[in-house]
């Protein structure tokens, strides 16, 4: 944990670009959550399988826009037919798609300067405290070993902490979203996929406990 904040400290200079990264994060999470989510009352509208009493299950603030939804929705079928209602869904998830595959290519795009710059700098650190070793280390080390320090061993960090580093800010968020929909949607079921969770985290940790064993061996 102290090396990963070591390393962290190299990305204060980029916080203009980190910043942006977690803003497209959270915008690909709530589009892939509510480019299918969405839907839903659409098709219920479409389908002639919405209740009034449907929008009591959805939180205060949403419950306007889905009576306005009702309303709307239900006049244009009406107006143009049940298979030009289905084309406008077909439209509308095709753009929140779209949008969903936007988002993360910006924050892929946004990433990239992030973890180029931290790397540089990184290498930099390390060309310099070499600069500064006396000759007598030199003597003493392997030259293929400090070659590997500053080039394998770099690169190692800027596929895992960089990686880790977008994950905690991305995979946090999306989780909230989609637990709180589900309780939305479902508490029952919800519960039912944490109690299958469970058993199912402890025999992944069980075996990821293996494998690291025999991968140290």
């Amino acid at each position: 944990m102290k090396s990963y904040l070591r390393i962290l400290k190299y990305v204060g200079r980029f916080k203009k670009y980190a910043l942006l990264n977690i803003f497209f994060n959270i915008l690909f999470a709530f589009f892939n959550l509510f480019s299918i989510l969405l839907i839903i009352p659409f098709l219920q509208i479409l389908f002639n399988t919405y209740a009034d009493n449907d929008a009591a299950n959805f939180p205060k603030p949403i419950r306007p826009f889905l009576t306005w939804l009702n309303t709307n929705f239900t006049a244009f079928i009406d107006e143009h037919g049940k298979s030009t209602g289905l084309i406008v869904v077909c439209i509308a998830v095709v753009f929140m798609f779209l949008l969903k595959n936007i988002c993360r290519y910006f924050a892929m795009y946004y990433l990239a300067p992030l973890r180029n710059g931290v790397v540089r700098d990184l290498r930099q650190s390390l060309f310099d405290k070499i600069m500064q070793l006396p000759l007598s280390y030199f003597s003493e080390k392997r030259k293929g070993d400090i070659i590997s320090r500053i080039t394998t061993d770099v690169s190692e960090v800027e596929w895992s902490i960089m990686n880790t580093l977008e994950a905690t800010f991305r995979d946090p968020f999306t989780i909230l979203v989609f637990f709180s929909s589900m309780l939305i949607i479902s508490s029952p079921l919800t519960l039912l996929v944490i109690l299958l969770l469970a058993p199912t985290a402890f025999i992944i940790g069980r075996i990821g406990k293996s494998l690291k064993r025999k991968s140290a061996k």
